[in-house]
């Protein structure tokens, strides 16, 4: 049994098992389109939703001309020589943008990483870029099968850069790399799943799809 399935049958660790359990909210998207990498709390205040990542830093990932925000939850009291899980979170479509803050939008669960120690990471993908606009993936969205493309779009191939710094700066457990996402997330996910096999422990694609011809490569 790989590692896989292994770690997906008995148990998820923490993260399938209790960490995930958040509820997908279908409420308005929010409204405003901030341009900035810096929050403005004043002009827009924090909404009630954004309160539970108050803990992220606010960070900003640059390469080829491109630019990615994220956020980064890193584990108050970290030990010396311990090594932690890390969780990757994948938002949809509607979240897209550059506030750096709208990617948790629909993330609507209870703090695990404060409960259960470890990195989060939240990529936020753009609206648009010089070609039109910009997605996780380059997919049709409501088919639930689709044929991977060659190359990445931008945001997932900067995610993924993003993704292998992090792992290589911090103190995370190699073994114990987690990816979630919902909608476009999904899909992003799969594909995650597929560009980089023996990377995730284990994973959560809700409401997604992907290339299941390469679906071997998840063992």
């Amino acid at each position: 049994i790989s590692r896989f399935h292994t770690t997906f049958a008995f148990g998820m660790n923490f993260f399938l098992v209790s960490a995930l359990l958040f509820t997908v909210c279908y409420c308005p998207a929010v409204a405003q389109r901030i341009d900035t990498f810096t929050p403005d709390y004043q002009t827009h205040p924090k909404e009630q939703w954004e309160t539970g990542f108050s803990d992220f830093q606010f960070k900003v990932y640059k390469e080829d001309g491109h630019v990615l925000p994220y956020r980064l939850y890193v584990p108050s009291h970290i030990v010396y020589g311990k090594k932690y899980p890390l969780v990757v979170f994948m938002h949809g479509y509607g979240e897209r943008g550059t506030d750096d803050r709208k990617q948790f939008f629909r993330f609507r669960t209870f703090p695990f990483w404060k409960k259960y120690p470890c990195f989060v990471l939240a990529p936020q993908c753009p609206e648009n870029d010089s070609n039109g606009e910009a997605t996780w993936v380059k997919s049709n969205f409501g088919v639930p099968s689709s044929q991977m493309k060659k190359q990445p779009a931008w945001p997932l191939a900067l995610a993924m850069d993003l993704l292998d710094m992090v792992i290589s700066r911090s103190a995370i457990d190699r073994q114990r790399i987690y990816v979630t996402g919902l909608s476009m997330g999904a899909f992003a996910t799969w594909e995650l799943l597929e560009r980089k096999p023996g990377l995730f422990a284990a994973a959560m694609p809700l409401s997604g799809g992907g290339d299941t011809s390469l679906a071997f490569r998840f063992s």
